[in-house]
């Protein structure tokens, strides 16, 4: 962030200022489904915002920006609420009141901005300080989002393994149960109980086909047409009864044209 500074002349303190913006917590931010939807009310909102006001003005943010600014290492910041990271020394808790004292941290109304303010007799330390509040808050933020991934990568975690436990179990006891019931393997090449239906099926179906052909000679049979009996142009019997009707209706024919219908 960059700081502003402008002189206080009747105090003779030089007032750095920063402004920095929250966005909304997506409550679904994991991806998690859940009851309530991913969009964050008015209120929650507002309520988020008057939380990270409290948190930039907290012992622990202040403190940890006062020994950035001094050079002092230091573990990262965790949480506002989980108190500093080293025990103070009765230097640091008096700096740390002094300096809260010069902070001024606050909304700005009907935004999602908080401005930060800070009182200095040297205008480039407030503008450090401005600046370094500003840098550890944003680390608070990434650290607190990390660990809580972390969490939740370790929960989901040891949910695998036990699932893992489970379908393992599952598979024990399914293979128990194809041996008793005579079921070699998932493959239907090698399971025998799959084989003997494949056989039953092809039998089934052969038998329908059979039938089906049969109940067509029959139909054709009924009809009393030779000719649409299957096979039976090709037949060596039924071509010599087609001749010999053939010869039989042109002598049939000849006669009469030659004695006449009437005799």
């Amino acid at each position: 962030a960059l700081a502003t500074v402008h002189s206080l002349t009747t105090t003779r303190l030089y007032k750095a200022s920063g402004r920095i913006s929250v966005d909304k917590q997506d409550p679904n931010a994991l991806g998690f489904k859940g009851d309530r939807g991913a969009s964050v009310d008015n209120v929650e909102y507002n309520m988020q915002l008057d939380a990270q006001e409290k948190i930039l003005a907290s012992d622990t943010l202040v403190l940890q920006t006062l020994r950035n600014l001094r050079g002092v290492p230091t573990a990262p910041v965790q949480s506002a609420e989980a108190g500093s990271p080293q025990p103070m020394s009765k230097e640091e808790r008096d700096r740390l009141r002094e300096s809260q004292s010069r902070l001024e941290v606050a909304r700005i109304a009907h935004t999602p901005l908080i401005e930060i303010r800070f009182a200095n007799p040297d205008p480039k330390y407030s503008a450090r300080f401005v600046n370094g509040l500003v840098q550890a808050y944003i680390e608070q933020n990434f650290n607190t989002r990390y660990q809580s991934a972390q969490q939740v990568s370790t929960f989901l975690a040891k949910e695998l393994a036990d699932l893992k436990v489970k379908v393992e179990t599952s598979q024990a006891h399914l293979a128990r149960f194809q041996k008793e019931v005579g079921i070699i393997g998932t493959d239907d090449k090698q399971n025998i109980v799959m084989q003997k239906l494949d056989a039953l099926n092809r039998e089934l179906t052969e038998a329908q086909a059979d039938r089906m052909q049969k109940e067509a000679v029959y139909r054709a049979t009924l009809s009393g047409d030779p000719e649409l009996l299957p096979g039976a142009s090709d037949s060596p019997v039924i071509k010599d009864l087609k001749y010999e009707q053939a010869r039989v209706a042109n002598s049939y024919t000849q006669a009469t044209a030659q004695i006449g219908q009437a005799h």
